[in-house]
């Protein structure tokens, strides 16, 4: 049977991430795990929080507002069913990202440096990206 499933946050290095707000100012989105700890298994993925700007028009340049996020969960079908289930679990937010480059790159970055793909621990079960160095800000590299 199903049960209701409540809200967890997310957190990133301790700090309760509970709205926008909480957010790294000018971040695109995040890279994320998720852990069952009923399971103790976990998900690795991005979650883009930002839409992007208008690009023509009166309002160019402006963003387009928020994608939900606090109640997201993952995409791992597996993980989205235990959670369902019942199963208890944390959210942790690995990394801040400012661009669709960024996201792609540390994603993959932390799915192959994890050997996500090729243990049990884990619900990813594949990855695949295509990175230009030249959209990747190296100001930014270094995220704290």
């Amino acid at each position: 049977m199903a049960v209701k499933k409540e809200t967890v946050n997310w957190f990133y290095k301790g700090k309760e991430i509970k709205n926008i707000k909480d957010c790294e100012p000018n971040a695109l989105g995040f890279i994320y795990e998720i852990t069952n700890l009923t399971k103790n298994k976990r998900y690795i993925g991005r979650k883009t929080i930002m839409k992007p700007n208008y690009t023509s028009g009166i309002k160019k340049g402006q963003s387009k507002g928020v994608y939900p996020f606090t109640d997201y969960c993952g995409s791992s079908k597996s993980l989205l069913e235990d959670i369902k289930n019942g199963d208890q679990y944390s959210k942790e937010i690995i990394r801040w990202c400012y661009s669709k480059a960024e996201l792609t790159y540390y994603e993959s970055q932390a799915i192959y440096c994890s050997d996500s793909l090729l243990s049990e621990d884990f619900y990813n079960f594949w990855c695949k990206a295509t990175v230009y160095s030249k959209h990747l800000n190296p100001a930014k590299k270094e995220n704290k």
